[in-house]
């Protein structure tokens, strides 16, 4: 004569309110699936099919026991309510899809926290894209993470002030450039319009002067801004693309010329080149001179006799050994020159130091 064994049953709801003791398995009746009980979890641990529920045009509250959440039909903004992290088990996925293929940058699916739970750091999550998706894997204490997020534009979750809502970790280019990739060394970011067609992306570094700043009377060289305390940005090895613009007032009526150069503690060094004018007046062009550089403290112009200058200097600058640059002026006879407001100096990397091109170059 055969034997029977006979489990506990329930409902899926009853099955999800259900602690077992440890090792004891139960029937998820709805969903004809058994449930593995550790004793201490709420709901357990569902083995065989994955739950799928199917969500038509309505707010849904996801259960400790759903692993899919499938949206078909949408036509206005959703929100899915998400159970605890502390009640979902721990490493276990929740894929919240739209199927309909309605879902828009209007027509939003949102994925609320509970409590004070967060989801990559936030408070919620959304797909804003047809036939978009975003899976996230609990914890199992207080806290969602978004393993996968697919279809259409990425939407990353808000940044908080320690993380950043997107990240790319250093790697190798790929030996031919892909059209549409986006590419980060360590050195910069890079970006392909075409196949084979890499370039750079600006991440520039900038310093602007909202006031006029009044310099030291001296004739050695000296911090051009002062919008920060030492005017100086702290560069990594690499090579840079830097620009660097400035007006001078109230120089010395004896004759004289001013010049920038490049200062602070990074092993450097530099190329650039420049265009001029030391006038009677801010807005004067005479005595416009073009030079080109590859040492600091190079007159600009030709001494006079004017009390005001502009310049305009461009160029590259090769960091072998990180530090400080720090943008400088000296003046050929000493005043207390003043440096108008919307001075300012930027720096962008454009590859490592001893970068020779990037590109499709032949």
């Amino acid at each position: 004569m055969s034997e029977q064994l006979q489990l506990r049953s329930g409902s899926a709801v009853n099955v999800a309110a259900f602690t077992g003791a440890a090792a004891e398995v139960v029937v998820d009746s709805t969903n004809n699936r058994l449930v593995l009980q550790d004793g201490a979890t709420g709901g357990g641990f569902a083995a065989g099919i994955e739950r799928r529920i199917a969500v038509a045009d309505a707010a849904y509250g996801a259960l400790a026991t759903d692993r899919i959440v499938a949206y078909t039909a949408i036509t206005g903004a959703r929100a899915v309510a998400l159970p605890a992290a502390s009640a979902y088990p721990a490493g276990a996925t929740l894929t919240v899809v739209d199927e309909s293929g309605s879902c828009s940058a209007t027509k939003t699916i949102t994925l609320n926290r509970a409590g004070s739970d967060t989801i990559n750091g936030g408070a919620s999550a959304v797909i804003s894209t047809a036939y978009g998706s975003i899976a996230i894997e609990s914890n199992g204490s207080n806290a969602w993470t978004i393993v996968d997020q697919s279809a259409g534009p990425l939407t990353p979750p808000a940044g908080t002030s320690s993380a950043p809502p997107l990240k790319m970790t250093a790697g190798t280019n790929t030996t031919t450039a892909q059209a549409g990739a986006i590419e980060y060394d360590g050195n910069a970011f890079y970006g392909s319009v075409a196949a084979s067609e890499r370039g750079v992306l600006m991440a520039e570094q900038i310093e602007v002067l909202s006031s006029p700043y009044t310099l030291t009377s001296q004739t050695a060289a000296q911090q051009l801004l002062n919008a920060t305390a030492s005017g100086a940005v702290t560069l990594q090895p690499g090579t840079y693309e830097f620009e660097c613009a400035f007006a001078l007032a109230s120089l010395s009526a004896t004759s004289g010329s001013f010049g920038f150069g490049l200062g602070g503690t990074a092993t450097f060094t530099q190329a650039w080149t420049s265009i001029a004018a030391k006038g009677s007046a801010l807005t004067s062009a005479q005595n416009t001179l073009a030079t080109f550089n590859t040492a600091a403290g190079t007159a600009l112009t030709s001494a006079n006799t004017n009390t005001s200058g502009v310049a305009l200097i461009k160029g590259i600058l090769r960091v072998t050994a990180a530090g400080t640059v720090i943008p400088q002026v000296s003046l050929g006879v000493a005043a207390a020159g003043v440096v108008q407001a919307g001075a300012y100096f930027k720096a962008a990397p454009i590859g490592a130091s001893g970068v020779t091109n990037v590109g499709a170059w032949s």
